[in-house]
């Protein structure tokens, strides 16, 4: 989730208008500060609107790495969206392109994001607690929570991700409707709705997890009694534990609500691991010119049995 957080950096506005007391510069009272406009600074550096400091532009190339003190580098994406997005446009302005932190979890341990400088201090961070259920609402979600938080119940959660559920033979609950959204669920409970996955045997060892199936290609291959029919292709995405690249796909791969051995799938073929990323397979099936909405697929190697996957094949 793309979501830039907002944050009123009160003081930051006023860099533009008001004057700063030139004893709050980095040296204390009695200490001229660095700069007070980025014609004081040298280069392509840039004058900080509050703490008048000169700063790295952080997008340049030749710039070091944002550091500890302000770890984000407040350049804009491919979109054009900034990290930190202020509600005052000359604030907004003033620390585009400078090192900021946004919220305290960028900070350090016992630090905080100071909401005037966009630095971390020390301090002892409220974000934990997340905002008050009137704060966080569906629909102010992007002003709310973090990037990779949902609003849940009126409290920002960090969002389930499946990597995290899989090896408990899960995966993440996204109907908002339910008690379990936004958490880890025994995949079949998710997967296996459909009238094909009806007569499917459990989920069981493993654990071995289906977790997506995508259409592949209407085939040119003819199929169907008459030959007049068009074959589909779908690759099916499995996560495992036990390494399944050996078995004989035929074998291992069905298609639940049809009998065994008869009309599986028209072929199975390719169960192989996924490069350079541990207990992932894909398996490519074809069925002959799917009428039904719904389609299933299963793994049962006799110990180890995968959750039923239903999907829609005429959505595809």
């Amino acid at each position: 989730m793309n979501v830039n957080m907002k944050k009123s950096l009160s003081a930051v506005s006023v860099a533009f208008g008001l004057t700063f007391m030139w004893a709050c510069a980095p040296g204390g009272a009695g200490t001229e500060p660095e700069c007070t406009s980025d014609t004081d600074c040298d280069g392509t550096l840039q004058c900080h609107p509050v703490t008048q400091t000169c700063e790295e532009d952080c997008t340049l190339a030749e710039s070091a790495a944002c550091g500890a003190e302000a770890p984000v580098c407040n350049g804009p994406d491919d979109d054009g969206n900034y990290p930190l997005e202020l509600e005052d446009e000359n604030a907004d302005q003033a620390l585009r392109l400078l090192c900021v932190c946004v919220v305290d979890g960028d900070c350090g341990d016992g630090e905080i994001c100071n909401a005037d400088t966009a630095k971390c201090e020390a301090g002892e961070s409220t974000d934990d607690a997340g905002p008050t259920p009137d704060e966080c609402t569906v629909a102010t979600v992007a002003a709310d929570c973090a990037a990779d938080q949902l609003c849940v119940d009126g409290t920002c959660e960090d969002e389930c991700v499946d990597d995290s559920c899989l090896p408990s033979g899960e995966l993440c609950d996204i109907d908002d409707s339910v008690d379990t959204y936004n958490q880890c669920v025994i995949a079949e409970d998710l997967t296996a709705g459909c009238s094909d996955a009806s007569a499917a045997p459990a989920q069981a060892g493993g654990p071995t997890v289906i977790y997506d199936v995508e259409y592949v290609v209407d085939t040119a291959d003819a199929c169907g009694a008459n030959g007049d029919l068009s074959l589909y292709a779908y690759l099916v995405s499995i996560y495992s534990e036990v390494d399944i690249s050996g078995e004989t796909v035929g074998d291992v791969i069905f298609r639940p609500g049809f009998a065994a051995n008869s009309n599986k799938f028209i072929d199975a073929y390719d169960l192989e691991a996924v490069a350079g990323v541990d207990n992932e397979y894909i398996v490519t099936v074809e069925i002959c010119d799917p009428v039904n909405d719904d389609e299933a697929v299963q793994y049962d190697d006799g110990t180890n049995t995968s959750n039923a996957f239903c999907w829609n094949a005429q959505e595809m």
